[in-house]
C-alpha cells in the first residue's frame, strides 16, 4: 500500500485549509534536522475533523540515536487516554515539557509538545519529540523498590539497635532481607558470594530462603534468634529475626557470619592440645620409670650419704612428675599452685616420716594462683627442697610438741610471699651454707632457683624453736586481674 502524503492526510482526515497545510508541508522539511540534534523522534499532529484525536501527518526519526518506534506511524492515530500532552495543547495552545505517553507501538515514552500556529494566531498543529524512557521506567521501579527495601532495612537495624546489647552485633559479614514469603528482596556482596556456595542459582533475588532459617522462628517474631548452620566444609553463623506487624510476619532479616575458618582453628587446637597432653604423660612416666631405678640403687648402696643423695633426687623428680601429671591430665597451660601444693607436700611428708612421728600439715587455702609450667615446677621443687631439710634436720629426733610445718601464701600489691615454716630444733648448718655452698647442695639450689628462675629473694632463719623459709618474687606481667579469692595468672622475670 502506498504511503499517504501529508497533504492527502491532512485534506482526508482534518480541516485545514490550503495555506495551512502549505505551512505544515515546509516545516515538515526540517524535521530530519531537528530529530539529529534533539537525538529523538519528531512528528507533526493534527486535530482530526471530530476533534476526539489527533493523526500524524508527518514524522522524523534520528540516525544518531535508535528511534523509538520500528516503522512508519503516519496516518496513526494518537488518543487521549494514551498521549494526553498532544490532545492538550491542540486544545489550548500550550507547550507542554515532560509529559509521559504511550506510542502507537505500545512503549512508555517522554514527550515535548509545541503548537504550530498560521498568521492569524489559530493552532493547525502540533510539534512533538518524543524519547524511549523505557530505562528510565526501569530505574524509577528499582528506586521504588530500593527504596522500600530501604524502609524494611532501616525499620530492622532500628528495632535491633534497640533490643541489641551492642551494635557491633550487627557487623555480620552477610546480610539479607526476605519477604513474607522467606523469598529474598535483598542481598549484600558477602551474602551473594555465600548464597552461591550454598548452591543458590544467581541471581538469588527472589529465591527462597527457608533452609537457612530457624525452625521455631515463627513462635518468637521481632528477636533476633542465633544458630549455627553446617553444611559441607562451611560453617555460618546465621542470626535471623522475622518482623511481623499487627501479628502478621512482613518479612525479614538475615545476617550471616563465617564459622569455617574458626571451626577449623577449634580442631586444630584440640588436636594439638591433645598432643602436648600426651607428651607431658609420657615425661611423667619417663621420670617416675628413673624414680624406680633410683629407688633400687638406694637398695643396692650400703653408703648412707649416697642413699640420701638417691632420695633427694628421687623426690625432686617426683615433683617435676606431679607437674606434668597435672597438665596431662587436665590440659592447662597454667596450673594452680594451691593445688600443686595440696599434692606435692603430703607426698613428700609420707615419704620422709613413718607413721609415730605425726608431723602435721597446715596450709591456707583461700588464695588461689594460677602460674605458667616453668614457674610452677620451680616452685614446686623449691618447696620440696625446703620440706626434706625440714623433716630430715628439724625432726630426725623426738620432741616435746607435737610436729608442725605450716605453709603461707600472700600477696600484697604485685609482690608474692610465700612462707614455709616448722617447729623442729632447727639447723645451725644454714648460716654456714651461704658462706659454703658446697656444704649443703639443695639450701644453695634453692637460692639459685628463686634468683635464677623467679628473679626473687630467699631468706631463711633457723632456731631451737624451728625453721622459717621466705621467698618473695615480683609479678610483672598480669595475664589476670585477682578477685576476690579466684585464681589467678602471672608471669614472672
Amino acid at each position: 500500500m502506498r504511503k499517504q502524503t501529508l497533504k492527502q492526510i491532512c485534506r482526508q482526515y482534518t480541516s485545514l485549509k490550503r495555506s495551512d497545510i502549505a505551512q505544515l508541508q515546509d516545516l515538515a522539511k526540517q524535521l530530519p534536522i531537528m530529530a539529529n540534534l534533539a537525538q529523538a523522534d519528531v512528528f507533526i499532529d493534527c486535530l482530526t475533523s471530530e476533534g476526539q484525536a489527533a493523526i500524524v501527518v508527518a514524522e522524523s526519526k534520528p540516525v544518531t540515536v535508535s528511534s523509538l518506534y520500528t516503522g512508519s506511524v503516519v496516518g496513526q492515530l494518537a488518543y487521549v487516554h494514551h498521549e494526553p500532552a498532544v490532545l492538550y495543547s491542540l486544545h489550548s495552545g500550550q507547550h507542554i515539557t515532560g509529559s509521559r505517553g504511550i506510542s502507537q507501538e505500545q512503549k512508555e515514552m517522554h514527550q515535548n509538545v509545541a503548537p504550530i500556529t498560521n498568521a492569524r494566531g489559530q493552532t493547525i498543529g502540533v510539534l512533538i519529540m518524543e524519547r524511549d524512557m523505557t530505562n528510565e521506567i526501569e530505574q524509577q521501579r528499582n528506586v521504588a523498590m530500593l527504596q522500600e527495601t530501604t524502609e524494611q532495612l532501616s525499620e530492622t537495624l532500628l528495632h535491633l539497635a534497640m533490643h541489641e546489647d551492642r551494635m557491633t552485633g550487627l557487623m555480620h559479614e552477610g546480610m539479607i532481607l526476605f519477604d513474607q514469603e522467606r523469598c529474598i528482596t535483598y542481598t549484600n556482596r558477602s551474602a551473594d558470594a555465600w548464597l552461591e556456595k550454598l548452591g543458590f542459582s544467581a541471581p538469588s533475588m527472589g529465591a527462597f530462603i527457608a533452609k537457612l532459617l530457624p525452625r521455631n522462628l515463627e513462635a518468637t517474631p521481632n528477636q533476633m534468634i542465633s544458630h549455627e548452620f553446617v553444611t559441607g566444609s562451611y560453617a555460618l553463623e546465621v542470626k535471623s529475626m522475622l518482623l511481623c506487624k499487627e501479628g502478621h510476619p512482613v518479612g525479614g532479616l538475615l545476617l550471616l557470619r563465617d564459622l569455617s575458618e574458626l571451626k577449623e582453628k577449634e580442631k586444630e587446637l584440640v588436636m594439638k592440645s591433645a598432643f602436648i597432653q600426651e607428651i607431658h604423660h609420657r615425661v611423667k612416666n619417663n621420670l617416675q620409670t628413673i624414680s624406680g631405678m633410683l629407688r633400687l640403687q638406694v637398695r643396692r648402696t650400703s653408703h648412707e650419704e649416697v642413699k640420701q643423695t638417691y632420695r633427694d633426687m628421687i623426690h625432686r623428680m617426683n615433683s617435676i612428675a606431679l607437674i606434668h601429671d597435672m597438665l596431662a591430665y587436665k590440659g592447662l597451660e597454667h596450673i594452680d599452685l594451691q593445688e600443686v601444693m595440696s599434692r606435692l607436700c603430703p607426698m613428700i611428708i609420707r615419704s620422709l616420716t613413718v607413721p609415730e612421728q605425726n608431723i602435721r600439715l597446715v596450709m591456707n587455702e583461700d588464695q588461689s594462683l594460677l602460674l605458667e609450667t616453668e614457674q610452677a615446677t620451680t616452685i614446686a621443687l623449691i618447696v620440696t627442697e625446703l620440706l626434706q631439710n625440714s623433716i630430715i634436720h628439724g625432726f630426725d629426733q623426738p620432741m616435746d610438741r607435737s610436729p608442725l610445718i605450716t605453709i603461707d601464701l600472700q600477696r600484697t600489691d604485685e609482690v608474692i610471699c610465700m612462707t614455709i615454716a616448722d617447729n623442729g630444733k632447727g639447723c645451725a648448718d644454714y648460716r654456714t651454707a651461704w658462706e659454703d655452698p658446697s656444704r649443703h647442695f639443695g639450701l644453695n639450689m634453692v637460692r639459685t632457683l628463686v634468683q635464677g628462675q623467679l628473679n626473687g629473694m630467699f631468706q631463711i632463719e633457723s632456731s631451737e624453736q624451728g625453721t622459717v623459709a621466705r621467698l618473695l618474687f615480683t609479678i610483672h606481667d598480669v595475664d589476670a586481674t585477682y578477685e576476690g579469692g579466684e585464681a589467678v595468672a602471672y608471669r614472672f622475670h
